[in-house]
């Protein structure tokens, strides 16, 4: 159960949760995305999570292009774009 008030172990927890996620997604950017599905794209992303300490990824979310993550996840990116992420807080 999510509850309003943290103690110090959660926001520890929380905050290596979101610096985890902040190298990946650095990391991932470096990442060739032309030609190839958003969810190979995906599953490097997974990757990367969990060797910047997330113990397990239970699913992450690709989009690609001007639609972004709204397309069907099983089309091919035509050109290099940047990925959007759908995490709940800004890329840096």
């Amino acid at each position: 159960m999510l509850r309003a008030s943290k103690d110090q172990r959660e926001l520890d927890r929380l905050a290596a949760a979101g610096a985890a996620a902040d190298s990946a997604y650095g990391e991932i950017l470096g990442v060739r995305f032309a030609g190839r599905r958003e969810t190979e794209v995906a599953a490097d992303l997974a990757a990367l999570l969990r060797r910047f300490g997330h113990e397990q990824v239970d699913f992450t979310v690709v989009g690609s292009g001007p639609d972004g993550p709204s397309r069907p996840p099983s089309r091919r990116s035509s050109r290099a774009c940047p990925a959007r992420r759908s995490t709940g807080w800004p890329a840096r």
